[in-house]
């Protein structure tokens, strides 16, 4: 068991390499005389060796925790609760332990998402399945759900000309006439400028190749103090909004219906255009503040950022939404290793560095605390 455990907790700070690992224990073994039954056979995969010999270590562990909450899909309402989930309280003590509402400000949680298309893996055959215990990942079966319903919207709704009134008559409006639309706070032509500007904003352009790589990318939602909530694994050539969708019906799911939630994202004005025009996420709007991740902001008109800036907007703070940005830092080492494994090893290889990251900072949050407040006096 302690040889288990040593194999567990190296595996969570190097890129995960269990061919060399199990022929070092071979040869150590052979050395001392002890020979391994059966060793010229056919053996499985040695890919999930190390995964397996995890589970007795997360079985005594897990005895001692409750049972988490399963996932739930993203379209009935939302259960009624009077605080987050066992899930969110889990993720991040922070941030959920407790939360409550708060007229005064503009949002009670920050959370920010991104997408990283470095994560991606080859094609290969499938492994059997294995979960984890307390797994980040959203079903594929929700992300499908969720696709399948973003393109049956844009479909229903055909593109329309804009009404306009020239002295009590209605007349058309050219789809290149500059206007404001669906109660946006700028322009359609500062918006088109800002997704014009992005990758991200065009869902059409490849980002990775799908004949190669079966998951293309990871795209992850995080809380303020950059610890993973909820992660979708993507197998779009590009950046589709239906995941930010999963992902943000996901979070909703899991916090009580009074909850407000500011977003930080590269094309947070692209998103919530989008969401008005074609009514994504139409429940909880009210309950919803944008903002751009203030390393992106550049980029954007300059419109755009006057509105949409993190430092402009009220209630956001010092809330910079570049998490994602130092999470995809934190599992970097993994890429190599992620790119040839199989698909159910390469998300339990996630969930294990994600759960190691949320313990390791727990011990830290203290120090996070006392470093936020210094930089708070001297601003």
């Amino acid at each position: 068991m302690r040889v288990l455990k040593f194999a567990q907790n190296l595996f969570l700070h190097v890129a995960p390499n269990n061919t060399a690992f199990c022929a070092t224990l071979e040869g150590v073994l052979a050395a001392m005389g002890f020979q391994l039954e059966h060793q010229r056979r056919r053996r499985p995969s040695r890919s999930s060796s190390s995964s397996r010999s995890c589970t007795p270590v997360r079985g005594q562990k897990r005895a001692r925790e409750p049972t988490p909450e399963p996932v739930e899909v993203p379209f009935p309402e939302p259960p009624p609760r009077t605080r987050p989930s066992e899930h969110l309280r889990k993720c991040c003590p922070g941030c959920f332990g407790d939360l409550k509402y708060n007229p005064a400000e503009v949002a009670d949680l920050m959370v920010c998402l991104d997408a990283c298309f470095t994560e991606k893996k080859n094609k290969s055959h499938r492994d059997p399945p294995k979960f984890h215990p307390h797994s980040r990942f959203v079903p594929e079966s929700v992300a499908r759900k969720t696709e399948e319903y973003v393109e049956s919207v844009r479909q229903q709704k055909k593109k329309t000309k804009r009404p306009k009134k020239n002295n009590g008559v209605v007349v058309d409006v050219e789809e290149d006439e500059d206007c404001y639309e669906h109660g946006l706070p700028l322009p359609c032509s500062v918006l088109d400028g800002c997704e014009a500007s992005f990758k991200a904003a065009d869902e059409k352009r490849e980002k990775a190749s799908t004949d190669f790589f079966e998951d293309t990318a990871l795209m992850a939602l995080l809380c303020r103090h950059d610890r993973v909530l909820f992660v979708v694994n993507m197998h779009s050539a590009g950046e589709k909004q239906f995941n930010v969708v999963a992902l943000m019906e996901t979070l909703f799911q899991h916090l009580p219906l009074n909850i407000r939630v500011g977003l930080l994202y590269d094309i947070a004005c692209s998103f919530e255009r989008s969401c008005r025009k074609w009514g994504f996420l139409s429940r909880f709007l009210e309950r919803l503040a944008f903002a751009v991740s203030v390393f992106h902001a550049f980029g954007h008109e300059w419109a755009c950022q006057l509105l949409y800036h993190p430092r402009k907007r009220i209630g956001f703070g010092f809330t910079n939404g570049e998490g994602c940005e130092r999470f995809w830092h934190s599992i970097s080492h993994l890429i190599a290793h992620l790119r040839i494994c199989a698909y159910h090893n390469r998300l339990y290889t996630l969930d294990s560095q994600m759960e190691h990251a949320a313990e390791a900072s727990l011990t830290l949050k203290g120090l996070h605390y006392v470093h936020g407040w210094k930089m708070l006096e001297m601003r």
